[in-house]
């Protein structure tokens, strides 16, 4: 393998560290979030609730190919939130389809 090659190999290794890190982070607040619920139910009223673990911007390392085949290492964020907002989406969407059966239903009849 020549030094190309290497560089090319180790920034793909780098690449996919970064998405099993990433894996590793959502996995991280996932397991927060239900330890959250567990201690909230739990909790005595009148005492301020503190989850477990607080969120704030994280990014990756990420190695890019340019067009002129030189690299730029930088740094990828991670929507921590995306899964919440798919969910939403996702809920809307069903609702939206309950809905027009549900209408459709009541013109048939």
């Amino acid at each position: 393998m020549n030094s190309w090659q290497c560089l090319v190999a180790q920034a793909q290794h780098i690449n996919q560290m970064a998405e099993e890190l990433e894996a590793a982070i959502l996995e991280l607040k996932a397991l927060a979030k239900t330890v959250d619920s567990e201690r909230r139910s739990q909790h005595l009223k009148g005492k301020p609730f503190q989850s477990v673990c607080k969120h704030f911007a994280v990014s990756v390392p990420y190695v890019k190919q340019n067009p002129n085949d030189s690299f730029s290492l930088t740094t990828r964020k991670i929507d921590l939130y995306q899964a919440e907002r798919e969910a939403a989406t996702l809920a809307q969407t069903l609702r939206q389809l309950q809905a027009q059966r549900a209408t459709h239903k009541q013109i048939l009849r």
